[in-house]
């Protein structure tokens, strides 16, 4: 699989950013998703399926529909008991016993 694009939120560098300079892949950190020109920017790249991880906000319909295969977002929690910022963290904080990956 070849990997096209990878986007991120952070204005810090993030790995995943150096992971895209290490492996010469495509980066954009958008401040936002509805960001001009970031649509047909994603529309250019032709990927078929969009991977959203640790993601903290909506990803727009218009953006989803771009994906041949679809989207997938994955969660480092049970959803919907720890959705947002921080699952893990307040896991911890709560006392769970246990933690999950949804999708």
């Amino acid at each position: 699989m070849k990997i096209s694009l990878l986007v991120e939120e952070k204005i810090t560098k993030p790995p995943v950013k150096i992971f895209a300079e290490e492996n010469n892949i495509d980066f954009r950190q958008p401040t936002n998703l509805k960001e001009e020109g970031l649509l047909n920017f994603l529309k250019s790249k032709q990927a078929d399926l969009l991977l959203v991880f640790a993601y903290g906000h909506l990803v727009p319909e218009e953006i989803l529909n771009i994906f041949k295969m679809g989207a997938l977002n994955i969660h480092t929690s049970l959803l919907p008991k720890l959705r947002g910022a921080a699952p893990i963290q307040r896991a911890i904080i709560n006392g769970d016993k246990k933690l999950a990956l949804a999708s």
